[in-house]
């Protein structure tokens, strides 16, 4: 095959994962187009469950449960049309749905994701034959929200209003880049010193990928040394609940996430190019990357011009 290794393995477990399907449903190879929206959920789900992490099939569940919510397990798959996608639109946007502050449903970015996830569906059952078309699931348009990072003073009197195991986390999303789980769910053996990096297991594109340890990052580990299996034995939900405290006490509106952010901020504001940023941030693509913070990339374009000689 023409690609690199990984990526062959990741084809591999693909067609792996089809063939499972597949053997473990030879009945519907011959089954007529009349499969329920339910059923088909289901067989979606169980056959994701061995290509992705466990957490992303959660979030397709979560999405699709608003879709048979609406439509109802019973509908038939072939029958969906623009109309019901049409439907599903108005139901999360409308009071049916009260998760948003303001009680008038999904916000349109939520609705956007029960979007993608029904698209993804269909798709799958489109590729099975269980389907003869699929129908059109175009996007809402969303206003593009600004990007959320702390400045040096925020971080300052986050920190100062934090106990120590804390403003130790703090430190590390911002010097390591990590999203709120890898940190707490890395254990001692995942932790290599001497290369400085972090083995990440349950990432998203399931190639393997690190966290990256500068020497005031190992320092602050070391001092977690005799904690055992893992240096921070909070829960996501246990985190969440204490960073929000300090956050309170400093009078800074911030989210764990925001600390990921900050670290892609400072990288840029000391002159590292957006690729690297991208490759030390893991984005799925530069593109992320460039829309997360193109207000901070430089636009001295004479000062580049005059760097160029013939």
């Amino acid at each position: 095959m023409h690609c690199s290794r990984d990526e062959a393995e990741q084809i591999r477990k693909r067609v792996e994962s089809e063939f499972t399907w597949y053997d473990a449903n030879p009945h519907l190879l011959q089954a007529t187009k009349d499969h329920t929206l339910g059923s088909v959920v289901d067989l979606f789900l169980q056959a994701k469950d061995h290509e992705i992490r466990s957490s992303t099939v959660q979030r397709y569940r979560y999405g699709l449960n608003y879709v048979l919510d609406i439509l109802g397990n019973d509908y038939t798959i072939n029958s969906i049309t623009q109309s019901d996608i049409d439907k599903i639109i108005s139901s999360t946007q409308g009071s049916r749905f009260k998760p948003t502050r303001d009680n008038t449903g999904l916000s349109s970015a939520s609705t956007n994701t029960v979007l993608r996830h029904l698209r993804a569906l269909l798709n799958w059952a489109y590729d099975r034959d269980m389907i003869d078309k699929v129908p059109r699931v175009k996007q809402l348009k969303t206003q593009k929200q600004a990007i959320r990072w702390l400045s040096h003073d925020e971080v300052t009197s986050i920190l100062e209003n934090s106990p120590e195991v804390i403003a130790d986390l703090v430190r590390l999303y911002i010097l390591t880049g990590a999203r709120r789980s890898e940190l707490l769910h890395t254990t001692w053996r995942d932790i290599d010193l001497k290369k400085k990096r972090i083995q990440l297991g349950d990432v998203k594109s399931k190639r393997q990928e690190y966290l990256y340890l500068s020497d005031e990052a190992i320092r602050i580990l070391q001092k977690y040394a005799k904690e055992k299996p893992r240096p921070f034995k909070f829960t996501q939900d246990q985190l969440r609940h204490r960073y929000q405290k300090c956050c309170d006490a400093a009078k800074v509106d911030s989210t764990i996430h925001d600390l990921r952010r900050t670290c892609g901020a400072r990288l840029i504001e000391k002159g590292v190019d957006i690729f690297r940023v991208s490759k030390f941030l893991r984005h799925s693509s530069v593109k992320v990357t460039q829309e997360h913070y193109v207000d901070l990339l430089p636009d001295d374009y004479s000062h580049i011009a005059d760097t160029i000689q013939v």
